[in-house]
């Protein structure tokens, strides 16, 4: 037995017009009556007494409107209290805290929705792919670039932009194009670029890769294995540049706290953008988070 076919008859036997409680339910009125029937078919009773276009309850629709109406407002009231139970279990989030952006922008968004008793958990789970972690329902939602595009991203996964940084050019002080005020990608033809090797910089390099070919040349490529960008800046290898996510107010930081120099790259589509990585079931419950961090985007001007 269907619950909707239940909230339909409670509708019918209150209206008792088969024309007007299908347009109230947005129903066709074929359909409506088909449920009914397949209703009656289930108890073995006629609810309904049906003379011309005049309806009316029988002694047993009468007693079925009172149980039904009762099993109607207790899955109701039942669905509510889960579905306010399931809002309330933390948030699992995984993101690249190392990131100064994302990290501001996760602690703000946290403390305004801890105001509102949502939780924020973080995830540890570096042995599986954050995608599955959200596929299975272990993780609640990614904090990143898009997956590299030779990962499948399932259709039950939504995506929702929060904001784009210009690439910048990380390089030492007797760099060649140090000298220059900023570079394009053709720029970097003959140059040895630093290529970060951990499961969050895959999209980012694959957006690299993608550039470097536009402009019609494979990047050259120097591998380094560091935990975080901080630490790529700190340890670049000698006459290699790194191509970092970056603003304009955070170029003079770099050159006075690394000695390194870093320019804006000033291709229109050279930039990373992050995105709020989520099953599309878990809307709802990620909402009040993923609006404060929208907020907090415009707060900190990303």
């Amino acid at each position: 037995m269907e619950i909707s076919y239940l909230e339909e008859f409670v509708a019918l036997a209150h209206r008792l017009n088969f024309t007007k409680t299908a347009d109230e339910l947005h129903l066709a009125q074929s359909t409506l009556s088909k449920h009914m029937s397949l209703l009656e078919a289930d108890l073995s009773v006629r609810l309904f007494r049906r003379h011309h276009s005049q309806v009316e309850l029988t002694e047993e629709g009468y007693f079925f409107l009172g149980v039904a109406s009762g099993i109607v407002n207790d899955y109701k009231s039942a669905q509510n209290t889960v579905r306010t139970m399931a809002a309330r279990k933390p948030i699992s989030i995984e993101a690249r805290m190392e990131d100064p952006a994302i990290s501001g922008l996760i602690s703000i968004a946290s403390s305004l929705t801890s105001e509102n008793s949502v939780q924020i958990t973080f995830n540890h789970m570096k042995d599986r792919a954050p995608l599955e972690l959200i596929s299975s329902g272990e993780l609640d939602l990614l904090i990143d670039m898009l997956p590299a595009r030779d990962g499948s991203m399932p259709d039950s996964i939504a995506t929702r932009f929060l904001f784009s940084r210009p690439f910048v050019a990380v390089m030492e002080p007797d760099n060649p194009l140090a000298q220059k005020s900023s570079l394009t990608i053709a720029d970097l033809k003959d140059s040895l670029l630093a290529q970060l090797i951990w499961d969050h910089t895959k999209a980012g390099w694959e957006k690299i890769t993608e550039l470097c070919r536009q402009n019609g040349f494979e990047p050259r490529v120097r591998p380094l294995a560091v935990r975080s960008q901080a630490e790529a800046i700190a340890v670049l290898p000698t006459g290699s540049i790194l191509l970092y996510p970056g603003a304009s107010k955070e170029l003079k930081f770099l050159d006075y706290a690394t000695n390194r120099i870093a320019l804006p790259i000033t291709d229109e589509r050279a930039v990373f953008s992050t995105y709020a990585i989520y099953r599309q079931d878990n809307w709802e419950k990620l909402r009040p988070f993923i609006e404060q961090l929208e907020q907090a985007v415009k707060n900190l001007g990303l």
